[in-house]
């Protein structure tokens, strides 16, 4: 009989799973207790790393037991005891595991689970997500619960972007890992990796709080030393896609390289996205020379697939090389030259508080030719077994030529640009282990750009009148520099919960722009500015770490010594602390379950951007200035969220609320006409503010075979701008994204069915009554058939409104079919056939408080390719 006391109250059940093999503990083992009479589940657990597990199950534990079904074991069932002599409200329940065989004809299969998770690394096995239509790393990848790539490329974990990805421990390429994982073949990976609180420095390795992440690839054991793979595909118009690329992996030396070419859209590098402008996330725009032209970004909103209209060549290789126990030698180079065309027109309609409607009509024919030349070298050497000293340089040399011939209004004009880029970036690090708890570094680095760039267009503008001026020509020069250099000490301290790190040095930035512009009636507007930073700083990060608590606390505080000389403005300075703190809380009342909160304040200089006073030509009808102040931009940020991950359930929730604040912030001051929009950019006094909540919900709905998962955002921002001589206008603009995917699998998972539907509403008000709606609707199905292991065959339709309220708004519907047979292992053929609805144009509908815009672009045209691959 258990005692009254106990009875009375929770019992709670403590243990250990363990092999009966080896004695060793198991973890990610769901431990169920069930009601035998109801077979109802009263309460579960599941062990952690160490194999331990705990649970609560209430009074009474009559007709209880613990039931354990893993396909990797045999069945566990053993019914609740309580002894006489035991008077603790804690149960202990020792659990031993026997491994599960399955005779198969004198053959024995261990069962294996598709995804495994081990502190903080999650293994994913390769095998258990091939369907057979995957050819490169990137395929699998959208396949992986957690992960998700994006269009261009990038790959996030858990909502976060990673870092890296590393090839059997080593980060073979760099930060440009789309390199590699949309060029290997997915044939030779066994297993992906997902490597959370990622330390790139080893002797860091749980000394440091990292919150990055990285993936990490494991090759099959029967992997040849070179693995080579080449795909050659044509189509009836003459469309290419061709790529041939070779792994090398040997005790010594990891390799890879690729030859590409293409004018179907494709792109495989971060660096020749963000060089025509699909990516505008680049690591290196603290370092470069601030771009002041939007002229040379012709991306789209549509997947490169359907807009991209190219003519690509492309190679790289990467190397790594141990040139003894203790050195290592990292090579990089890639190289990239496209012809990028876009036919863009755009209609926009103006309402402006006391003025007539204003509409502007223009069309654009756009030949760009970006050429790239990029190269790293990293040279890593081991002192000893405490001690590593590491050299990076980089090299990027860049240029684009871009013309246009345009239909502005009723003017024909024509515009030609030329830019050239030469960015130089070193660093020397050296980092001293000096035991298990304590680590210090030492890092100095050291960047230079130059830029020049040179605008024309004829006709040209009249600045006078504000107008075309039939004339002459308008020309602009542009030549950008900037200097930064960054030496810091940093001392590293661990124990038991807290991690402690401290960061000072001295930061010194010397950005140089100057500018020169002549208009129609050749008045010169001129730029010549020099703008210096010396910036000593110290930053401060505790991180305290308990069973169901984690608490970061940052603080950066930095004396800016700011240095403005304009001409004609003479000298300006700034002088002055200021204090960065930043907080998260991280809450974990059980193992599914996660509130988190942060705040964060940061105070910055302006840009180079907004700090020069006289004008310069941004397109070929758009002019802006500033009225140059020193004064510091502030932000303050927050945000609450709950997660809650269920795996037992197959359920992930999340829920997260924000708010922005930015003072002193930059606002503009726009006139526009006909042919011409000035912006003339000025710091005023009170705020801009933004609130959003976000809302994700993933569930496995095992009854109808479908993975759903819903997102939801709903934001408001609060901004202030002016327009054609109004006084300050208070906006609001509200946007609302819904977005639901259902998966469902069909006859043995030989029938994938995807089916996404998303929609947008934007919505803009002024203080003065003025409104401005837009709502668009998306839907996208894919289906997958695999009818035999060796054919793969799959559709794809995508169908757009881009305005509901309009009965009469142009709809598209897109469709794309594949099928691919795999004739051996190593030999497939692919018959691929894209935009086959043969859509020409797109029609993309965008507002603002003041305007509403119909922008229409072409696209690829319709093609067939067959497509050869192979592997040795």
């Amino acid at each position: 009989m258990i005692p009254f006391w106990i009875q009375s109250q929770d019992l709670s059940i403590n243990g250990v799973v363990t092999s009966l093999e080896n004695g060793k503990t198991i973890e990610n083992i769901n431990i169920l207790v069930k009601d035998s009479i109801s077979n109802t589940i009263i309460s579960y657990a599941i062990s952690d790393h160490e194999g331990k597990f705990s649970m609560k199950i209430g009074s009474d534990i009559a007709n209880l037991y613990i039931s354990i079904v893993d396909s990797r074991y045999e069945n566990y069932k053993k019914p609740l005891e309580h002894s006489k002599e035991n008077n603790s409200q804690i149960l202990t329940h020792h659990i031993s595991l026997q491994k599960r065989i399955i005779p198969l004809e004198e053959v024995y299969i261990v069962s294996e689970r598709k995804t495994r998770v081990k502190n903080d690394t999650t293994f994913y096995k390769v095998s258990s997500f091939v369907t057979g239509e995957e050819k490169v790393i990137e395929d699998v990848l959208t396949k992986l619960p957690g992960i998700k790539v994006m269009e261009d490329g990038r790959i996030k974990f858990k909502g976060k972007e990673i870092e890296s990805v590393l090839i059997e421990g080593d980060n073979l390429f760099n930060h440009d890992y789309t390199r590699g994982t949309r060029n290997i073949n997915i044939g030779i990976i066994d297993e992906i990796q997902a490597l959370e609180n990622f330390s790139e420095n080893k002797l860091l390795k749980n000394i440091e709080d990292s919150q990055k992440i990285a993936l990490n690839l494991t090759l099959k054991k029967d992997v040849s030393d070179i693995s080579t793979n080449t795909d050659v595909g044509y189509g009836y118009n003459d469309e290419r896609d061709i790529n041939l690329n070779a792994l090398l992996i040997s005790k010594s030396i990891k390799a890879f390289s690729f030859v590409e070419h293409n004018n179907i859209g494709k792109s495989t590098s971060s660096i020749s996205r963000e060089i025509s402008g699909l990516n505008n996330s680049s690591r290196r725009n603290q370092l470069r020379a601030t771009n002041m032209l939007d002229i040379q970004n012709i991306s789209t909103p549509l997947s490169q697939k359907r807009a991209n209209i190219n003519n690509a060549w492309a190679g790289a290789f990467n190397g790594l090389f141990n040139l003894s126990s203790t050195s290592k030698l990292a090579v990089d180079y890639i190289y990239y030259d496209d012809v990028l065309k876009r036919t863009q027109s755009n209609q926009v309609e103006f309402t402006f508080d006391n003025d007539p409607l204003l509409a502007i009509d223009n069309t654009s024919i756009i030949n760009k030719r970006p050429v790239i030349h990029n190269a790293n070298l990293s040279i890593t050497q081991d002192i000893s077994n405490k001690s590593i000293l590491k050299y990076q340089g980089e090299f990027l040399w860049e240029t684009i030529d871009l013309s246009s011939d345009i239909l502005n209004n009723d003017e024909i004009q024509s515009s030609l640009f030329n830019a050239k880029s030469t960015f130089l970036n070193n660093s020397i690090e050296y980092t001293q282990k000096t035991n298990e708890k304590t680590a210090f570094q030492f890092i100095s680095t050291l960047s230079y750009d130059d830029s020049a760039q040179d605008y024309s267009i004829a006709p040209g503008l009249s600045l006078d009148n504000n107008s075309i001026d039939d004339t002459d020509s308008t020309i602009q020069n542009i030549i950008s520099e900037k200097l930064r250099s960054e030496n810091h000490f940093s001392f590293f301290h661990k124990n038991n919960r807290t991690k402690f790190h401290i960061k000072t040095g001295l930061e010194y930035q010397e950005e140089k722009l100057n500018t020169d512009l002549i208009d129609a009636d050749s008045n010169t507007f001129l730029n010549d500015l020099t703008y210096q930073q010396l910036n000593p700083f110290l930053q401060v990060l505790l991180t305290l770490k308990t069973k169901k608590w984690t608490v970061r606390a940052f603080q950066n505080t930095k004396y800016l010594n700011l240095d403005l000389t304009n001409l004609g403005l003479g000298k300006q300075q700034s002088n002055r602390f200021v204090f960065n703190p930043k907080l998260d809380l991280n809450f974990k009342p059980s193992l599914q379950s996660t509130f988190s909160f942060s705040y964060s304040y940061n105070e910055f200089p302006q840009s180079v951007y907004n700090l020069h006073p006289e004008s310069i030509l941004t397109s070929f009808r758009s002019i802006r200035k500033n009225t140059v102040d020193l004064t510091t931009k502030k932000v303050n940020n927050s945000s609450i969220s709950f997660n809650y991950a269920d795996a037992f359930n197959s359920l992930n929730f999340n829920i997260t609320g924000s708010y922005n604040n930015i003072q002193d912030n930059y606002i503009f001051n726009q006139d526009i006409n006909r042919d011409i929009a000035i912006s003339s950019f000025f710091i005023a006094n009170n705020s801009d503010k933004n609130y959003t909540i976000s809302f994700n919900l993933n569930k496995n709905l095992a009854f109808i075979r479908t993975n759903t998962e819903l997102n939801s955002s709903y934001s408001i921002s609060k901004y202030r701008n002016l327009v054609n001589s109004s006084d300050i206008r208070n906006n609001t603009s509200k946007n609302l994204t819904n977005t639901l995917v259902l998966k469902n699998g069909f006859f043995k998972k030989k029938v994938i069915w995807i089916n996404t539907f998303e929609h947008q509403n934007s919505n803009f008000e002024t203080e003065s009554g003025l409104t401005n709606k837009l709502n668009s609707f998306r839907y996208r199905t894919k289906i997958t058939y695999q009818p035999l292991k060796k054919l793969t065959l799959g559709i794809n339709y995508d169908f757009y409104n881009p305005s509901l309220e309009n009965t009469k708004s142009k709809t598209f519907s897109f469709l794309d079919t594949s099928l691919n047979y795999r004739i051996k292992d190593d030999i497939d053929f692919t018959l691929t056939g894209n935009n086959l609805l043969g859509i020409k144009d797109y029609v993309i509908n965008t507002n603002s408080d003041f305007s509403t815009a119909t922008s229409t672009f072409n696209l690829i045209d319709r093609y067939i390719m067959l497509k050869l691959s192979f592997k040795f």
